[in-house]
Order: structure tokens, then C-alpha cells, then sequence
């Protein structure tokens, strides 16, 4: 791969299991920082996100702009179904 696909031009050091994982941790950060500002861009732009609750992943919650939140289903004809509110995050 060439070097200008690398953060800064340099490659990682991927010398020891330890370089590796320090590796993996550094883009996992990288990762949920970058979600965390699609998510913010998302909401400012009047959208809402859809995500399953960890502790239930039947439920489906949508959360609007301003942190209200819902237990929604979705129809099979893809009609959204408000099933309870929820306490604001």
C-alpha cells in the first residue's frame, strides 16, 4: 500500500503483539469518535437516529433532535410504530 494512505504518511508499527493492539486501540478511538460526530451532524441536521438498546436488542429506540426518545416497531409495510416514550438520554 503506498505510504500517502498512511495517517501522516507513516506507516504503524506492527513489530509486537503490544505495537498491534496499541494499533487496534488507536483505530477503534478513531472509530467511535467518528461515529460520534455523524450521529451530532445527523441529529443537527433535524434527523433522528435509530438504534437497538445493548440490553435489549429487540427494541428498536428512536431519538429525535432534542433527545426525546421512543420504543418504535416497524411495520412490515414499513410503517413506523410509536410503541412507549422514553426517558430522554
Amino acid at each position: 500500500m503506498p505510504d500517502d494512505h498512511w495517517k501522516d504518511g507513516v506507516r504503524p508499527d506492527l513489530s509486537s503483539p503490544e505495537k498491534i493492539h496499541e494499533f487496534a486501540l488507536s483505530v477503534e478511538q478513531a472509530g467511535q469518535e467518528a461515529v460520534a460526530e455523524a450521529i451530532a451532524d445527523h441529529k443537527a441536521a433535524g434527523n433522528p437516529i435509530y438504534f437497538r438498546d445493548p440490553g435489549s436488542p429487540d427494541v428498536l429506540i428512536k431519538e429525535m433532535p432534542d433527545g426525546r426518545r421512543f420504543h418504535v416497531e416497524m411495520a412490515e409495510d414499513g410503517t413506523e410504530i410509536v410503541r412507549t416514550a422514553l426517558p430522554c438520554a
